[in-house]
């Protein structure tokens, strides 16, 4: 989920544009659906959000108000509507496995993003999740559908826990979504990705060590204005050693805090995800390097307990975009060619069929 601080050392090594990378998933048109231009608007932050409303094969066929509906939200950063990264869709991919399954779906632009415009200067999820909550309620204006979900990945997977927790939504889909609060859950993100840079055993421990603290003081304000010597007097003061690299790593975690990293890290979902009554579906990679399924499952497992529908589960062989992978090849999502998982695609359907 928050990329942003844990891939300072790993990120220079990617790029986000791989046009030419075989995507097999990826629908190609004409497709075999109906599919509409829309937008729908956050009134009270004054933004619109464009995006595209999928209809089910041969739509017109079914009774009036018995199609389920989700609503897809992305991941954190600013995503465009298939939520695109290193050529691979999801959201595209997903909404046409669904299309031909019954079940319709809306996906849309970030602020700023594509067709979509609105506030984007200090925003948190909170405002993410407003723009969430107006795409629900236009779903609900058209009076086309039946039961009307959310489906969220990542950071979109902490804004289904919410908008459950509210009750806004018929049902939930998390893909990743972290159940721990954001500190525990980004130690645990570089606990699990820094190995893959060479960062092992005892230097790990007390980069951790340092990163929960650092992390714990953004969250209180207790950090000044010099970064670098607030980041020496956490390491004396706990008698870590590191090596230069790694404290720079930490003063630029400290750099790039903003108004949505310090909401982040301050939010536990653990309350909002024990209100949810409504049908939910959580599920993780077991090699997810960003929401660490070993930590997460059994926060699900314990909290996620409102419903006698709730499918909590963990794929095997599975990274942070639940594409098959080893734990060499777990964060190189632009060399593994299938999108999503044909099981996750297919679980996600028979799911939603199951309680709509």
């Amino acid at each position: 989920m928050i990329k942003k601080l844990a891939l300072i050392v790993l990120a220079a090594g990617l790029c986000l544009s791989c046009a030419n990378a075989q995507r097999p998933q990826t629908p190609k048109e004409p497709y075999p659906y109906v599919t509409e231009e829309v937008s729908f608007a956050n009134e009270a932050e004054g933004a619109t959000l464009s995006g595209t409303l999928t209809y089910p094969v041969m739509h017109h066929i079914y009774p009036q108000g018995s199609i389920p509906v989700v609503l897809m939200v992305t991941g954190s950063g600013a995503q465009d509507r298939n939520e695109e990264l290193f050529g691979h869709k999801p959201f595209l991919v997903i909404a046409d496995y669904l299309a031909k399954k019954g079940i319709a779906s809306l996906r849309y632009d970030d602020r700023g993003v594509g067709g979509s415009k609105g506030p984007t200067d200090n925003t948190t999820s909170l405002n993410n999740k407003a723009d969430a909550l107006a795409g629900i309620d236009y779903l609900r204006s058209l009076g086309k559908f039946g039961k009307v979900g959310v489906l969220g990945h990542s950071e979109g997977g902490s804004i289904a826990f919410m908008m459950g927790a509210e009750g806004s939504v018929d049902f939930l889909i998390s893909l990743a979504g972290p159940a721990a609060d954001g500190i525990t859950m980004l130690v645990g993100q570089n606990r699990a990705i820094f190995p893959l840079a060479g960062v092992k055993g005892q230097t790990l421990n007390d980069y951790c060590t340092a990163l929960e603290q650092v992390l714990k003081d953004v969250v209180a304000d207790q950090i000044g204005d010099n970064h670098t010597q607030h980041v020496e007097e956490i390491i004396k003061s706990k008698s870590l050693e590191l090596p230069g690299a790694l404290e720079a790593n930490l003063v630029a975690v400290i750099k790039q805090m903003n108004p949505w990293m310090v909401w982040t890290l301050a939010y536990n979902p653990e309350e909002d995800i024990k209100k949810i009554s409504c049908p939910a579906m959580a599920i993780n990679g077991s090699l997810d390097k960003q929401v660490v399924s070993k930590d997460n499952i059994p926060l699900l497992e314990k909290s996620l307990t409102g419903n006698d529908k709730n499918f909590i589960k963990e794929y095997p062989g599975l990274n942070h975009l639940f594409q098959p992978c080893n734990e060499s090849t777990a964060m190189s999502y632009q060399f593994i060619a299938e999108t999503i998982s044909e099981e996750v695609l297919e679980d996600i359907a028979k799911w939603i069929t199951s309680v709509k």
